[in-house]
């Protein structure tokens, strides 16, 4: 996995057979590269648009033909996906948030070491 940094700021998020999804710290967007798909989002329209396959996915397990392919509308275009492929791009979008929430916490405990005080030490004596 690579984080962002100023000298790389294309951050590898999570990737697949077929596709994945890279983080730009130039413009603060996500990059979903799917087959021959590519959709630049924000953290809240990866959030929504995760939230909208999923439930299309998941009325999909309920109809008697799971075959049949699912229309989704995303950044003003409308894509088709197959059921394998859909779980497929699910898989990705979980990892990719998995990975968010990993360096959220990074930055969290970077901060909390530098508010510290650098050479406080702490006695657990009874």
């Amino acid at each position: 996995m690579n984080n962002p940094t100023p000298e790389n700021s294309q951050g590898l998020m999570a990737q697949s057979a077929n596709g994945s999804i890279h983080y730009c710290a130039c413009c603060a967007k996500i990059s979903v590269s799917y087959k021959n798909i590519m959709l630049p989002l924000s953290l809240n329209g990866l959030d929504s648009w995760y939230t909208l396959l999923e439930n299309k996915y998941l009325s999909l397990s309920l109809e008697t033909q799971s075959n049949c392919a699912v229309r989704v509308r995303v950044s003003g275009i409308f894509v088709s996906f197959h059921p394998e492929e859909l779980d497929e791009i699910l898989e990705l979008i979980r990892m990719a948030r998995l990975e968010i929430q990993r360096f959220k916490l990074e930055k969290l405990f970077q901060l909390n070491l530098s508010l510290s005080p650098a050479h406080e030490t702490q006695s657990y004596e009874h």
